[in-house]
């Protein structure tokens, strides 16, 4: 055979490669939102491998480039399901000043306390009820997550979204924490595939598991659970910061449970306080 032909038949292994990486750009950028800016994404990618083949360029560094097209098709993919979970947090702040993993307005009158574990079917059930009162409070109520791992299969996952919360942040937490729930648990992904869905410092991760620092969180969270009577999941507590009074709930209960909970909360306070401002005045009649 020729050189020429070896040429020819080499150029044009290397434009059914870069057709390729094209098709696989174009098949990522169209899972985004439909504007104009993903056409002109498309174009760009068509113009720079068209210049490279038209270049003098190696064939080394060609298909490094193809390489470097399918990679990030593949990152796009992995990014794909955090993407569509992420917004839905968005009430949780980025980062708070202290560790606990706070949704909601960190400073609210009411807590929902949730003892939850990743392997267990009624916490994943249960997981938006919290939430929804959160959304709907208007920053009076928020959501406080505890581990409670019964199961031990999910130990890992645990220390794995506190990992995620020391490199990522409080809100990266939930989202991470929803990601679990919606893989199955400890039956359909594992701490370094929860890590690939995620768009975080993977060293950083991969130095937080291995030191085993969050073992200690994750027991902390138990203990303190086992003290306040837990012993089962998903249990929450309700808390009134101006009074201090709990209301235990246990179970995956609806919505509305929870939403009578707070209120029964917020009436005894507000029985407390007329009574409070009956016996001043009774006193300032007195005097």
């Amino acid at each position: 055979m020729s050189q020429a032909n070896t040429t020819t038949k080499t150029k044009t292994l290397i434009f059914g490669g870069l057709v390729l990486a094209i098709v696989l750009s174009a098949l990522a950028l169209f899972q985004q939102n439909a504007t104009g800016k993903k056409i002109d994404r498309l174009a760009e990618i068509a113009e720079q491998q068209s210049k490279m083949l038209n270049s003098n360029t190696s064939q080394a560094d060609i298909e490094q480039m193809m390489a470097a097209q399918i990679a990030a098709f593949e990152r796009e993919k992995q990014l794909r399901q955090y993407k569509s979970v992420s917004p839905a947090y968005s009430n949780a702040q980025e980062r708070l000043e202290s560790e606990d993993l706070i949704y909601g307005n960190p400073d609210a009158e009411f807590s929902v306390i949730e003892f939850s574990d990743f392997d267990c079917p009624y916490c994943k059930s249960y997981h938006e009820t919290p939430k929804k009162v959160v959304d709907q409070a208007g920053g009076d109520v928020n959501w406080v997550w505890k581990h409670f791992p019964v199961h031990p299969s999910a130990r890992s996952l645990h220390e794995a979204t506190s990992c995620i919360a020391k490199v990522a942040g409080n809100k990266e937490f939930w989202t991470a924490s929803q990601l679990v729930f919606d893989n199955g648990g400890s039956n359909g992904i594992k701490p370094g595939e929860l890590a690939d869905l995620m768009p975080i410092d993977r060293k950083a991760f991969d130095a937080c598991m291995a030191s085993g620092e969050m073992k200690s969180k994750v027991e902390e969270d138990y203990k303190f659970g086992q003290q306040a009577g837990v012993s089962g999941t998903p249990a929450s507590s309700v808390i009134h910061h101006k009074t201090g009074e709990v209301y235990t709930l246990s179970g995956a209960v609806p919505e509305g449970q929870l939403q009578a909970a707070i209120t029964q909360l917020r009436k005894k306070a507000a029985a407390a306080e007329s009574v409070e401002g009956d016996n001043i005045e009774e006193v300032a009649l007195t005097q």
